[in-house]
């Protein structure tokens, strides 16, 4: 009998234990974010840490894990057949794998601390601060590697060929075309995030607001 009412009620909250430890939905926690904040600043702030730590974002993030295996493997094949700049295949394969290990390296410390409240100990808060060091170099990393595979690509864009291999301007279509169209879907999508994003949290913050 005591463990029934153990299991139907928090003697704390009034409410039954199962409701309480429900998980909310990502609805839930972005109404939270509104009322905790004080401004659109510290909204948006919150709104993009919700998204960008949610379940919906991770399994996004594991689909797009293909393009960069994707770019390993062209970069590793056609790795010799770029004549005009050899930098563009090594480029496609450092930046893959670069990104697989930021990838592997959030979602270990994603799952470490999914569940905890705070941290446990001031060890694990070390750790957590060394592998936050880290990601942050890694990120700087990959944006100056992805700003210089752009300048290796789109400066060589009017002068590459494609069918003389012998020739020193000559680079596969293959690997040439996807390091290309890779570096500018990003900075397309780069563009449409600087639109939408702040078009979606103004949505979310008059929609709580009101």
């Amino acid at each position: 009998m005591a463990e029934t009412d153990q299991l139907t009620a928090d003697p704390e909250g009034g409410r039954p234990e199962g409701e309480r430890s429900k998980k909310k939905s990502i609805m839930e926690e972005i109404k939270e974010a509104k009322q905790q904040s004080s401004n659109s600043f510290s909204f948006a702030r919150l709104f993009c840490g919700i998204i960008f730590g949610s379940i919906v974002w991770t399994i996004m993030t594991a689909i797009f894990n293909i393009i960069p295996i994707t770019i390993i493997i062209i970069g590793a094949v056609y790795l010799d057949d770029c004549r005009i700049q050899r930098m563009i295949p090594v480029f496609l394969i450092v930046f893959g794998a670069v990104y697989l290990l930021r990838y592997t390296m959030s979602t270990c410390v994603r799952c470490g601390t999914k569940d905890d409240d705070e941290i446990g100990t001031e060890k694990d808060a070390d750790t957590l601060r060394f592998f936050n060091v880290l990601l942050f170099f890694v990120d700087m990393f990959l944006l100056i590697w992805f700003i210089m595979g752009s300048v290796h690509v789109y400066g060589n864009f009017s002068v590459v060929q494609f069918y003389n291999t012998t020739a020193s301007s000559y680079c596969s279509s293959v690997a040439y075309r996807f390091a290309f169209w890779f570096i500018t879907i990003h900075y397309i999508a780069l563009g449409m995030c600087m639109f939408c994003c702040p078009c979606i949290i103004c949505f979310y913050y008059a929609r709580y607001n009101y």
